[in-house]
């Protein structure tokens, strides 16, 4: 008896802790930087917004990998489905320019030589190189396939309206970029990896999460769980 009130008060706990965890507002992201990834898995309720007026030059179409020559940033062409109203939910992929296959040219020459990236290339790049209505909708996907490749299991969902003011959740909407954490004064907060150019640029922290999966292979989900935790004891 002891035994079954021991478990059924574990089980009762499990099931609660996603309840008391805060609830985050995050933007989409193309390819999400290690700290974005980290939130994500947190097992918090997370809600993508895609209901906002699009803002230009962010980790929604852009992110940043290590390569041969320093950071790089990679960004999605776009194309405004409704003109000048378009949301980000609504935002097009201009498909006119061969930017899937300048992406991956740039993200295989950084990665080819890193110790997991075959392991890893060949799912990712399925997923890639389809063709995708909106941008969110591509994002998801990649996301997803992502998350498969690292055993973490994710829940995303999308607002139905918008709202300037989230009274239930903590917004990050604004305050994830594609390159600067939350907390740009704490670089502690990444424990360096390996990295392919570290000799040449040193550890290079928050970069897209192909950079972690690709230098950690399995040791990534570790990483983000301790990140994760880290990250949602400050804000």
């Amino acid at each position: 008896m002891q035994g079954f009130c021991i478990f059924a008060v574990y089980y009762l706990f499990l099931n609660l802790v996603p309840a008391l965890l805060p609830k985050l507002i995050l933007p989409t992201a193309y390819l999400p930087s290690v700290e974005y990834f980290a939130l994500i898995i947190t097992g918090t309720s997370v809600t993508i917004e895609a209901f906002e007026s699009y803002p230009k030059q962010t980790c929604r179409n852009r992110c940043y990998i290590a390569t041969a020559n320093n950071i790089m940033s990679l960004s999605v062409p776009l194309t405004k489905t409704d003109g000048n109203n378009t949301h980000t939910g609504r935002m097009g992929i201009s498909y006119t320019e061969h930017w899937q296959r300048n992406h991956w040219r740039t993200i295989e020459s950084a990665y080819r030589n890193s110790a997991w990236f075959i392991h890893y290339e060949d799912d990712l790049k399925r997923v890639f190189f389809e063709k995708y209505p909106t941008l969110i909708d591509m994002n998801e996907a990649l996301i997803m396939q992502l998350a498969r490749s690292m055993n973490i299991e994710v829940t995303l969902r999308k607002t139905n309206n918008w709202n300037r003011h989230v009274d239930d959740a903590i917004d990050l909407r604004n305050a994830l970029d594609a390159s600067t954490p939350i907390f740009p004064d704490d670089f502690t907060l990444f424990p360096p990896y390996f990295q392919n150019f570290a000799d040449r640029y040193g550890f290079q922290p928050n970069l897209s999460i192909v950079d972690l999966l690709f230098n950690s292979g399995p040791e990534a989900k570790e990483y983000l769980k301790t990140l994760g935790e880290k990250l949602m004891k400050r804000l």
